[in-house]
Parts: structure tokens; sequence; C-alpha cells
């Protein structure tokens, strides 16, 4: 599992010390086409092995905790800065303020 999911969950809901996630009441675990397939619930499911999860990971604070709201995964997506291609244009805004509108 890439630690960058853990560290987001760690980073909104905090650590819950001494627990596995595979011990939480979100840690889904299931069969699909002859695979185990481990997801949290609060993280959500993309349908992929981008949001598969390991149970060996430290919990986050929401072990065994009620959660309602939307997946993790959507409402906190990956930022990734535009890379600069030869030739594009970049555009001047006279109040800085615009600027935030656009980047």
């Amino acid at each position: 599992m890439n630690s960058n999911k853990a560290n987001r969950m760690y980073s909104l809901f905090g650590r819950t010390a001494g627990e596995k996630c595979r011990d939480c009441s979100n840690f889904l675990k299931y069969r699909y086409h002859d695979k185990n397939i481990q997801k949290c619930e609060i993280y959500g499911d993309t349908r992929s092995s981008a949001s598969d999860w390991t149970g060996k990971t430290d919990a986050c604070g929401m072990f065994n905790r009620d959660y309602i709201g939307r997946p993790v995964i959507e409402y906190a997506p990956r930022y990734k800065p535009q890379e600069k291609i030869d030739g594009q244009i970049e555009f001047d805004f006279a109040d800085p303020a615009e600027k935030e509108n656009y980047e």
C-alpha cells in the first residue's frame, strides 16, 4: 500500500496508538474473482488497486468509529502541479487575486 494514503488519513483524523487497520470496523475484506480484496471504507473504493489497503497499517483516528461523509479519496484528491510545456502561453493578470481563480 502506498503510505501516502495512510498519511492522508492520519493528517485528517490522527492516529490510534497500538491499533492496526485490520482490527477496525471500517476495514473491509472480501473476495472478488478469486482475489482477496482489502479496502478502508472511509478512504473509499475506486474498484482498482489504487484504493487497496493493508491490515498491517497503523490505525487512524477513525478506528472503530462511524463515519458519515464522502470517501476521503473523493474530497481530498491528490494535487499534481501541471508541468510547463515549451511554447506554452502564460497570462499576466492585472489583479493578483484573479490569478488564484485560474490555478
